[in-house]
């Protein structure tokens, strides 16, 4: 079976959210794009944050976050850019989110492929 992809603006999040996922599923419902980091809204029955990965040009997916705890199923956190696929294990440089053409989030075999607002193209 292939992967469900959609691939939607921002816009298409208002005003009801876009669940990802069979079942129980992830509901992706805001998402704000800064130079400093991504916050974004969503419901998960974990009360995680969704996790996602930043697509960059050339298609090139390198950078995982998310995962942080909400407090509840339905909230808002700001991932700062500084810690997006961050770890001891994973030294890559801080992205360029001007330079991420979209955040990817996958739950159960589906895929949200959320194009990046600020997305200023170029290497």
């Amino acid at each position: 079976m292939n992967p469900v992809i959609q691939e939607i603006t921002v816009a298409d999040l208002r005003p009801n959210g876009i669940k990802v996922g069979e079942g129980i599923g992830i509901i992706i419902h805001d998402m704000k794009v800064t130079k400093d980091g991504i916050t974004i809204t969503a419901t998960d029955p974990s009360r995680s944050l969704p996790r996602f990965y930043l697509v960059e040009e050339n298609k090139v997916v390198r950078y995982e976050g998310g995962g942080g705890y909400l407090g509840q199923e339905t909230g808002t956190l700001t991932q700062d850019v500084k810690y997006i696929g961050r770890s001891p294990n994973n030294p890559l440089p801080t992205p360029d989110l001007t330079k991420v053409t979209h955040i990817l989030f996958e739950c159960g075999g589906e895929m949200l492929n959320i194009q990046n607002p600020i997305y200023q193209g170029g290497n």
